[in-house]
């Protein structure tokens, strides 16, 4: 299941798995941000994050996750901004997607683990490892789904993804943190 493509989910195929959620897109958010030429991080934010996740709070040995982040839906509460980061940095004509899967997991502690994955953009894959806290799992007040909650943290340095645009001026690092929730399936 960790080879990280949706097909290797075996309760995808007709089962109900009260373990299989599917990203909640309207409630999960990721924001980051990066040195804006020394004046203080810029603050962005994806609007749009699609992916599958299996989850067991009893086997968390196991992983599965797959997310796509849609780079068009990057938002930093300014026009100008959003358009060059969109066409510049971004290169959202051509990379129209980021996407995150998930290799392996460690747990740190009973709510919490380091995931290691590997993450896409720019048409470039790195390695990368998330620190994520297990928030919650059952039904959510609001919907009446049946809902697991995230939280994860990490960074990444652009020039690793052959985006060095501005360096030094603007900044390399770019740190995260991903609010992800998932409705269950069955």
């Amino acid at each position: 299941m960790a080879n990280g493509h949706l097909g290797d989910c075996r309760s995808c195929h007709g089962k109900p798995d009260p373990n299989r959620f599917m990203v909640d897109s309207l409630r999960s958010r990721l924001v980051f941000q990066v040195d804006n030429y020394g004046f203080g991080p810029a603050i962005g934010e994806f609007h749009r994050i699609e992916g599958a996740f299996w989850f067991d709070p009893n086997n968390t040995a196991k992983v599965f996750a797959v997310a796509t982040i849609h780079a068009n839906t990057v938002d930093f509460g300014d026009l100008l901004m959003n358009a060059v980061v969109r066409e510049r940095f971004l290169n959202v004509e051509k990379f129209p997607d980021m996407t995150f899967v998930a290799r392996s997991i460690q747990r740190t502690a009973p709510n919490e683990g380091a995931i290691v994955g590997d993450f896409t953009m720019l048409g470039v894959t790195r390695r990368v490892t998330l620190n994520v806290r297990f928030n919650r799992i059952g039904r959510h007040p609001l919907t009446g789904d049946n809902t697991a909650g995230f939280t994860a943290t990490g960074s990444i340095k652009r020039s690793d993804f052959g985006q060095t645009l501005g360096l030094p001026a603007t900044g390399d690092d770019i740190s995260f943190e991903l609010v992800l929730l998932g409705k269950n399936l069955q």
